[in-house]
């Protein structure tokens, strides 16, 4: 149904037309149609800025952004442009985000103004509402005005009932990506006046300009981007009677150009204008920047157009597509620029080409607009937010899945596994990868030679095996499974009662590497992972000789003579083979944390001997802190004494360990002997 035949307006109507300032050509877009809309009269036009409805931040980002982009860093802009034409997740991944920022307040804009049909001038606004008319948000008809010829596949959208093109070239592309039926060719949207016939002279003698004689017009639209001085230099290398620049609104610019061109007569250095029609009547040729609007006003007056000076995005597509259609000259270099100044100031009147006038009219093609647009069935909508919320758990678990995740986080979050304490000991701590059933009889040959070792397992040992070990000088550590697809989720399950090892749980990074759920499962119990900083068979050699505090994993083979050797092997230069337990002890760290135990310093145990010690109060035993050597060095005794029924600070009461590490005069040892401990 037309919409001169609504039934509810009768023949009223009601268009909103939604714009955006980025540059003038999108909002001079919009005033054009606006105008028209209100020529057929009985239609009520709401002209609204429809990027306000993204908020500040998106309105600054694709305002301010580009307009920075195209001023200082044309390079930013450029490759975006290509992200969003050539890549299909790019696209997806802008549309989802301008969608979710800016759907909720157009909606509230369209139900407040309640129009009759929906005209935007802006790709982005063509978007978010194309994505709201197929999921059943917008009821009344979209209509999108292109006026570039490039970007079809941004312009254009399923959701759009029409789409306004300004060249018979722009059809089959919005159709192709838009349905069948989906594109109108129209008049230009520009103004009335650039339309209406005038002459040179009067335009000329209106403006202030020289009658007689050739005249240029440069441009670097509504902000004034794009290389102006070469452009004005290159005319003037023309010998032209005058030139006029146009700065628009960008005043650094425009300030520039006045301080360069000052003392030339015949350069006339302008801002942005109102007066751009006839200006561009009384023009011999003009060299614009950009594309858009600008361009199909030029065309509208007739005046032959060079562009030059910006070339980067849709603006270098889109003077590309006309000067193929042979609408306007294009000019990459300086030099190219002055030959096509001198040859359109030779034949001007040869070269003066114009868009069809015949084409229907603009705003009688939105008022005779039928839905096309299908919308989704409900339950595609009613299923999109789960499916993001299932695609969204999925990708969790692919991360939480992959040791990648793991690795990217583990560097700058300081998540990395302990491959090295710091300690004064020649000793390296030694883990071997080894099967349940071989631990005991390994252990038993390497106590034999004096070797010690910390037996990494899939699964706990038996308690008999496990008092062997100890025994023997030796522990047990727990090795994670690896954690693909969702076995990692069993990582608590596999470290409950595991032993600790320097008061934190352990456990061995799995072969196959760590993957992120298997550490954050981890943490929440206290758990710390450990890795060798040098992995190698039983059957190899160690990649590079280990230093003191080295945590190294070997891989047991069938053979214990080849495991014996490879374990004998690691002790050069004076070290020896300590199990984790061990060296951790040995270590001056008591971090709860990997982060901490990375390259903690401390000083070795220092104990005193048992019959020197001094006698303390009554129910008071002394002790020496076994992480606090430094006051058995210095002769200062800890008294440790059991308090019971003692109040806590969370109101509790319990029994503690109370020591205290000044002694005082009465407290005092008379004598301390003191002596480094033979072993560990």
């Amino acid at each position: 149904m037309a919409l001169t035949e609504h039934p509810r307006r009768r023949h009223d109507a009601r268009v909103l037309v939604l714009s955006a300032d980025v540059g003038e050509g999108h909002v001079a877009a919009a005033r054009a149609l606006s105008e028209g809309l209100r020529a057929l009269g009985r239609v009520d036009v709401v002209e609204r800025d429809g990027l306000s409805a993204f908020g500040a931040v998106t309105r600054h980002l694709i305002r301010d952004g580009y307009r920075w982009q195209l001023r200082w860093a044309p390079w930013t802009y450029a490759t975006g442009y290509w992200l969003f034409t050539r890549l299909a997740p790019a696209r997806a991944l802008g549309a989802w985000g301008l969608s979710a920022t800016g759907q909720r307040r157009l909606r509230r804009l369209v139900r407040r103004e309640d129009p009759d049909v929906v005209v935007t001038t802006h790709p982005a606004l063509t978007c978010a509402l194309g994505r709201m008319r197929l999921r059943r948000r917008l009821a009344v008809p979209l209509c999108a005005a292109i006026t570039d010829l490039a970007d079809y596949r941004l312009w254009s959208h399923r959701g759009a009932d029409l789409h306004l093109v300004m060249h018979e070239h722009a059809v089959a592309p919005v159709e192709r990506f838009a349905g069948v039926g989906s594109a109108a060719l129209v008049r230009p949207l520009v103004a009335a006046r650039f339309l209406e016939p005038a002459d040179r002279e009067t335009a000329r003698r209106g403006l202030g300009l020289p009658v007689e004689g050739r005249l240029v017009v440069v441009s670097g639209g509504g902000w004034g981007v794009g290389d102006l001085p070469g452009a004005v230099d290159a005319s003037l290398a023309c010998e032209v009677t005058a030139v006029v620049v146009l700065a628009g609104r960008n005043e650094m610019l425009r300030a520039t150009l006045e301080q360069r061109y000052g003392a030339t007569s015949n350069v006339h250095v302008w801002g942005f204008t109102e007066r751009m029609d006839e200006l561009l009547r009384a023009a011999d040729v003009a060299i614009h920047s950009t594309g858009g609007v600008t361009s199909l006003e030029a065309l509208s007056c007739g005046c032959p157009l060079i562009g030059y000076g910006s070339s980067i995005g849709h603006i270098r597509i889109h003077n590309r597509t006309m000067a193929a259609l042979g609408l306007i000259t294009l000019a990459d270099t300086h030099a190219q620029l002055a030959t096509a100044v001198r040859d359109h100031l030779v034949d001007a009147p040869e070269r003066r080409v114009s868009l069809p006038a015949t084409n229907p009219d603009a705003a009688r093609a939105v008022m005779s607009v039928r839905a096309r647009v299908r919308p989704l069935p409900r339950w595609r909508v009613a299923s999109g937010p789960f499916a993001a919320c299932l695609a969204a758990a999925a990708a969790v678990l692919v991360g939480m899945s992959t040791d990648d995740a793991y690795s990217l986080a583990a560097r700058p979050f300081e998540l990395r596994p302990v491959t090295h304490v710091s300690t004064r000991q020649p000793e390296v701590g030694l883990i071997l990868r080894a099967p349940p059933p071989a631990v005991a009889h390994l252990g038993k040959v390497l106590a034999a030679r004096g070797l010690h070792a910390t037996f990494a397992v899939p699964t706990p040992l038996a308690p008999g095996v496990q008092r062997t070990l100890a025994r023997a000088g030796d522990d047990s550590l727990l090795e994670l499974s690896p954690g693909r697809h969702v076995r990692w989720l069993d990582t608590r399950e596999e470290l409950r009662g595991t032993a600790r090892f320097g008061g934190d749980r352990r456990y061995l990074v799995p072969a196959s590497g760590l993957s992120l759920g298997q550490y954050l499962l981890a943490r929440s119990l206290d758990a710390s992972p450990v890795a060798g900083r040098e992995s190698f068979p039983a059957s190899g050699s160690p990649p590079a000789a280990p230093s003191a505090g080295d945590i190294v994993v070997v891989t047991v083979d069938r053979s214990t003579e080849r495991t014996v050797a490879a374990v004998a092997a690691l002790g050069v230069d004076g070290l020896r083979t300590a199990p984790l337990s061990a060296l951790l002890g040995l270590a001056s760290t008591s971090a709860r944390t990997a982060r901490a135990a990375v390259r903690a310093t401390a000083p070795p145990i220092t104990i005193a001997s048992p019959t020197m010690m001094p006698a303390g109060p009554s129910g008071a035993r002394a002790q020496l802190s076994p992480v606090s050597s430094g006051a058995a060095r210095t002769g200062i005794t800890t008294w440790t004494t059991k308090t019971n029924g003692a109040t806590c600070v969370a109101g509790r009461r319990c029994s503690a360990d109370i020591s205290l590490t000044s002694a005082s005069p009465e407290l005092r040892p008379v004598a301390s002997v003191q002596h480094m401990a033979a072993s560990h």
